[in-house]
């Protein structure tokens, strides 16, 4: 046998296009016309309107040995809200639950909730997904959600409506599946530098933290060598940036002058380019934006494209996620979206948890990230007195024995690996790997099965993968209760809307 390991598909959609680059598998649009080969074509991805006689040809290449995923959403249509995946389900039962909130189409049995099919076809198989895929990863809603807390009192956040992040992870457990039935590996780049197991990261916004405040959080990163990203509310802070020069090794960013996000491009655009002023005017060197409560809309994304940002972050439109370029209107964004967990300490001292129940909650959330395979990027404001905590949670993170990055260092990374193409063939039962020699600390993921991979470059032989001593923590029976009407959602909705209007 010999086989590229490769991904076609039939269109090129922008939702499809950025779940693809955020697996970092090898892939292209199939040319018009061509019937594809099992052995050019690891799998096939139908997606959009494909016409009778081009829907023949993909379902004679799974005849013929081939592996089809069909999101071409055929069947009837059914509104969907979130899915929680059965503890029996044979694929997704990791997951905890994905939020959808659109049109799905049900097939039957239990994998993700009746969303996805599997059917052997001939020599080859043929796997069907009823959410549409292309849609949802472009999903630029919001609201308002609960999150899963051990000690039952559950924090809560306005982040995106689409659990995007689940929504990568089950279709590159379908990929994997699919290669898996062909007996193929499945191989993919990255999301870590070098053969490291995972990457530690923590973003600040400032907000109006005192001086005293800013020290303590600093001199707590440099206990534990972390260097924190540091977005500056610059109203509050514009007199004593000297504060932020004593700690060289904090990266500074762009919060606002105004704490503010605006519906507008003309208000979002001045807004930062005060505080640019201001930050230019003191020598100090930026390269990432996070806008105020973590908002994102159309407008800021577009005054953050005007600035030249290399990244952001706002939580509103990803969340629990690799980065990605975001789709904007007609074209994919040049700022890189860098998403973090959203929920920080002074959410759960909110909700009324002690510095031991926050403890929980954090080593729970590293741990199930840690096992997710998405980097461990968390914030905070530095506001709020629960600085053991913090503490807690930096020392934890240097017992794992992952690198501690700066936004700016893991965006600059990601970049390098979306230019990164590591072309493989599977050859006699042994692994090839071509591409750029030169590509350093961007290698590949080699998975045989959906529990065991190893790590390759060109050039050389597969090593084994890192292996941390973590499984994600098994959630209790109340894991629906995060879905369902909350006071506690309306209450902190009225508190946030006031607290935003004191801040104006």
């Amino acid at each position: 046998m010999n086989t590229r390991l490769h991904i076609g598909i039939t269109h090129r959609q922008p939702g499809w296009e950025l779940l693809l680059e955020q697996i970092g598998v090898d892939w292209s649009v199939l040319p018009s016309g061509e019937i594809p080969s099992p052995e050019q074509y690891s799998a096939v991805i139908a997606t959009g309107d494909v016409p009778a006689d081009a829907r023949r040809a993909l379902y004679y290449y799974a005849e013929i040995g081939g592996a089809l995923l069909d999101n071409t959403m055929g069947g009837l249509p059914h509104p969907i809200r979130t899915i929680f995946p059965a503890s029996t389900d044979p694929l997704f039962a990791y997951l905890p639950l994905v939020d959808v909130f659109g049109i799905a189409r049900f097939y039957g049995g239990n994998m993700l909730g009746s969303t996805v099919a599997l059917q052997e076809k001939g020599r080859g198989i043929v796997a069907k997904l009823g959410i549409d895929i292309g849609k949802s990863m472009t999903d630029t809603r919001k609201r308002r959600k609960l999150f899963y807390a051990p000690s039952g009192l559950f924090p809560n956040e306005v982040v995106g409506l689409v659990s995007k992040g689940a929504l990568r992870m089950a279709v590159a457990t379908l990929l994997k599946e699919l290669h898996f039935r062909r007996d193929l590996p499945f191989v993919h780049k990255r999301a870590f530098p070098g053969a490291t197991a995972n990457v530690f990261c923590f973003r600040i916004d400032s907000d109006g933290g005192s001086r005293q405040q800013v020290r303590t959080w600093c001199d707590i990163a440099t206990k534990h060598s972390i260097p924190m990203s540091w977005y500056l509310h610059l109203e509050r802070h514009e007199d004593w940036l000297d504060v932020l020069r004593e700690y060289p090794e904090q990266e500074i960013g762009i919060h606002s002058v105004v704490h503010k996000t605006y519906s507008t491009f003309e208000e979002n655009r001045y807004n930062i380019q005060q505080a640019r002023d201001i930050l230019d005017a003191e020598g100090i060197t930026y390269s990432g934006y996070a806008a105020p409560y973590g908002t994102w809309n159309a407008e800021v994304a577009l005054a953050e494209e005007h600035h030249g940002f290399a990244y952001a972050s706002e939580f509103s439109l990803g969340y629990d996620d690799v980065p990605f370029f975001p789709w904007l209107r007609n074209h994919f964004s040049p700022v890189l979206q860098v998403p973090i967990h959203p929920i920080c300490l002074g959410s759960l001292g909110r909700v009324g948890m002690t510095e031991e129940e926050m403890n929980d909650y954090n080593r729970v959330a590293m741990y199930s990230k840690l096992s997710d395979g998405e980097p461990l990027i968390f914030y905070d404001h530095p506001l709020h007195p629960y600085t053991g905590a913090l503490d807690a949670m930096f020392g934890f993170a240097r017992e794992l024995g992952i690198p501690a990055l700066s936004l700016a260092q893991y965006a600059d990374w990601w970049k390098r690996r979306l230019l990164t193409r590591l072309p493989a063939r599977w050859s006699g039962n042994a692994l090839v790997v071509s591409g750029n020699t030169s590509a350093g600390d961007v290698l590949l993921d080699v998975w045989y099965s959906h529990s065991e991979h190893r790590i390759a470059e060109p050039g050389n032989a597969s090593a084994q993968a890192p292996v941390l001593p973590v499984s994600r923590p098994a959630l209790q029976q109340n894991i629906r209760e995060v879905r369902r009407f909350s006071k506690a959602v309306l209450r902190q909705t009225a508190i946030d809307t006031i607290n935003k209007w004191r801040m104006r």
